[in-house]
């Protein structure tokens, strides 16, 4: 419990050190401590402020952790299709991100 409130006040500020800690807070944490969701929430919480690379790790520790099929499943396939669109796609394609940009 004081676990997943330490990590819900870290993701709300929605700052890069606050994910990077957030997610060091819960790798260090014991595995019956931490729900695999907890990941989850890190690495969309890293997606929003364009830490590619943490989400990618978190996402990776929650599919490890071979959670049921159900939303928070979907959720993780959806965020990283956004992690591998974000990272292989913008890069190549300049007017990709442009036109993102401007929707913004």
């Amino acid at each position: 419990m004081a676990l997943e409130l330490g990590l819900r006040s870290l993701l709300s500020s929605a700052e890069p050190l606050s994910v990077e800690a957030a997610f060091t807070l819960l790798r260090q944490a014991p595995s019956t401590s931490a729900s695999p969701e907890a990941f989850l929430l890190v690495a969309e919480g890293a997606i929003a402020v364009a830490r590619h690379d943490l989400a990618r790790s978190a996402l990776v520790r929650f599919l490890e952790a071979r959670p049921p099929k159900d939303q928070f499943l979907a959720r993780a396939y959806f965020a990283l299709g956004q992690v591998e669109v974000r990272t292989h796609c913008y890069p190549r394609y300049p007017r990709l991100r442009s036109r993102r940009q401007a929707l913004h």
